[in-house]
């Protein structure tokens, strides 16, 4: 029986194969500039929206925003060092991290409100639900990740795409007509769908990422989720060990921007 997150992508995803990057953007290398792979899909409008705007010049760096089609690719390019971090699900991470990457979380980016459910196919390839999102809200979140030693040398251009997201999110509530057809345009649909769409996943402001960080009994805390999610892994051969929450997080940049 194999697990996935119905909707969008793969909850537990092969890893391996090519690349076939689709760039958003210029993707010079020198000092000051992050390559981040992505996906197409709703929570990550705010990066989107960043993206766009060039909201990351402020900050001094030149983020290269990268549309890869098959979001399973996106761990091992990470690992392998073709792009520098990535939006990601918390999932990918937790198998990630029991194989061996050193990748963390820096920062959440969306919950599903109903636009995910965890399902199992069994025999006869029907599906059952597991997890829905609308049911647990945090079982299924989305995340930016670096390598813990990208995170030690480039603490700058983390902090950038943090301040990134803020700030598109900050766009996104103030001019939600415009913000949608920004996001729109990236996403392949009309601005009326992007509306439409986004009451099925939560972006928290800065004021809630304590609360996905810190250990609760919450669905939104990584601490719940990450247990569930490795049991999950684990019993299907995925990984051998469960990896330790705490070190598939690094919340020390996100934390001292909201102090």
């Amino acid at each position: 029986m194999s697990l996935i997150a119905a909707s969008r992508r793969c909850f537990i995803a092969s890893l391996g194969g090519s690349l076939g990057a689709l760039l958003f953007s210029g993707c010079a290398f020198a000092a000051g500039t992050a390559k981040i792979a992505t996906v197409v899909w709703i929570g990550y409008g705010p990066f989107y929206i960043a993206d766009q705007l060039d909201l990351f010049k402020k900050s001094g760096v030149k983020v290269s925003m990268q549309m890869f089609q098959d979001p399973a690719l996106i761990p091992p390019a990470i690992t392998g060092g073709t792009v520098d971090g990535g939006l990601i699900t918390y999932d990918q991470v937790i198998s990630s991290v029991g194989k061996g990457s050193t990748m963390k979380v820096v920062m959440p980016i969306d919950h599903s409100n109903g636009g995910d459910a965890i399902v199992a196919m069994g025999e006869g390839k029907k599906f059952h639900v597991i997890y829905s999102s609308k049911d647990a809200p945090g079982m299924i979140t989305d995340v930016l990740v670096f390598k813990g030693e990208y995170i030690k040398k480039n603490p700058a251009v983390v902090k950038a795409l943090i301040q990134g997201y803020i700030d598109g999110l900050g766009y996104m509530k103030k001019n939600p007509a415009e913000a949608a057809k920004l996001i729109g345009k990236v996403m392949g649909i009309s601005d009326k769908e992007v509306m439409e769409q986004l009451p099925t996943v939560y972006n928290p402001v800065p004021g809630e990422f304590a609360k996905v960080f810190d250990k609760s009994t919450a669905s939104t805390s990584l601490h719940v989720s990450g247990a569930i999610i490795g049991k999950i892994l684990k019993s299907k051969g995925e990984i051998k060990t469960i990896p330790k929450i705490e070190d598939t997080m690094d919340t020390s940049i996100a934390m001292s921007m909201i102090k």
